[in-house]
Order: C-alpha cells, then sequence, then structure tokens
C-alpha cells in the first residue's frame, strides 16, 4: 500500500498531511497507526502530528487530527491552518473564506491573501472548569511563578488549545531602554513559560 502525503509546517510545528486517496479510504485505525509510525523523529517523517483531509464535492472539506502518539484530537489550530494552507493551493476555495469540517464543528478561515489567514480561535476559556475567563486583571486564578526575584501571575487559557498566559509588570525604565520586559531576558520568559505549558497539558 502506498499513501501519499505532504509535510508542512507552521512555526514549529509540523505536520503530516495525506489528501485524499483515489484507491481507498484513509479510516480512523489506519491513520493512528500511521501518525504513530511516521511522527517518530530520527527514525521516520517526523512530525507533531497528522492530518487527514476527506473531500466530498457536496460539502464542506473534513480534516481528521491525530498526534504523534495516534490519538484522535478534536482541533488543533496550527493543525487548522496547515490544512487551509493544502486547501487554497489546490483550489479548494473561490472566496474570501474557507470553511472546514472538524470533530466539533464547521472551522471558518478569513483569506487575507495569498500568505496569510485567519482564525477565530473562539472565547478564552478556564482549561479545567471549561468556562469563559474574566479579562479583569484582578482576577486571575492561576499560579506564580518566580523569575530573577520577581514574582509573576500566570495561568493556563484554552483556545483550540492550552495556552499560558504570562501577566508581567511594568518595567523600569532601564529595562523598557534596553528593550526586556520587568528586566526579564525574553528568552527566560519563553522557558519558563514553555514550563507552565507542560504542566498545565494533563492528558485525558
Amino acid at each position: 500500500m502506498e499513501v501519499s502525503f505532504y509535510k508542512i509546517r507552521l512555526f514549529r510545528n509540523d505536520f503530516i498531511l495525506i489528501p485524499p486517496q483515489r484507491e481507498f479510504e484513509i479510516r480512523d485505525e489506519l491513520a493512528s497507526q500511521l501518525s504513530r509510525n511516521l511522527c517518530r523523529r530520527r527514525i521516520a517523517v517526523g512530525a507533531t502530528g497528522l492530518i487527514v483531509v476527506d473531500i466530498e464535492s457536496s460539502q464542506a472539506p473534513r480534516i481528521r487530527i491525530f498526534d504523534r502518539t495516534g490519538r484522535k484530537v478534536s482541533r488543533l489550530l496550527d493543525a487548522l491552518l496547515c490544512a487551509g494552507r493544502y486547501l487554497f493551493d489546490s483550489g479548494r476555495t473561490d472566496g474570501r473564506t474557507l470553511e472546514i469540517s472538524t470533530d466539533i464543528g464547521i472551522a471558518e478561515l478569513l483569506i487575507v491573501d495569498s500568505q496569510q489567514f485567519e482564525a477565530d480561535v473562539g472565547t478564552p476559556t478556564d482549561p479545567e472548569s471549561g468556562g469563559a475567563i474574566d479579562p479583569s486583571p484582578t482576577t486571575y486564578s492561576g499560579t506564580n511563578i518566580v523569575i530573577e526575584g520577581r514574582r509573576y501571575a500566570a495561568t493556563a487559557v484554552g483556545l483550540s488549545a492550552t495556552f499560558p498566559a504570562l501577566v508581567q509588570r511594568q518595567g523600569t525604565r532601564r529595562d523598557r531602554r534596553e528593550g526586556t520586559a520587568s528586566g526579564i531576558r525574553q528568552a527566560d520568559i519563553a522557558r519558563r513559560t514553555a514550563s507552565l505549558l507542560v504542566a498545565a497539558e494533563r492528558p485525558d
């Protein structure tokens, strides 16, 4: 059996995208197996996950997304944008929007131009409760992290995935002149928030 595919990169994430196959259907069981086998880095193609595109003439294109362990996931923003790139380049849209069917409904991408797409990521929610997050600066209910002796409030935010939100205090005049955030190196912030993100993403 031969399966044609593309590898599409978006920022630091890359996906194996399997377009509709002419001779057979990629069912979930096969897609899960392909994801486990192909997404392994250094010994296979290597990718963050796998996207299967299904196209029926009378309906919006449908995508199914699998992580590298073979688990099916409902929606990932990066995967949605990669699928939009493939569908746009293959002539599957003739307007300013592109509708893509996912397991949790229709997602819509706005086509800004041939290189840019916009997506509505929805209302920020608490990954634990699923409720909407109050944007008021006095209601952050996450955790505190200490960087270089300073304490910062941080909370996990659910959009199409779980992201950490780091609330920074106003820096000093010297900080602003040197281009740092409250005297902290941006790389240090990225490293600490990445650790927070790992902690926030609990398995089902």
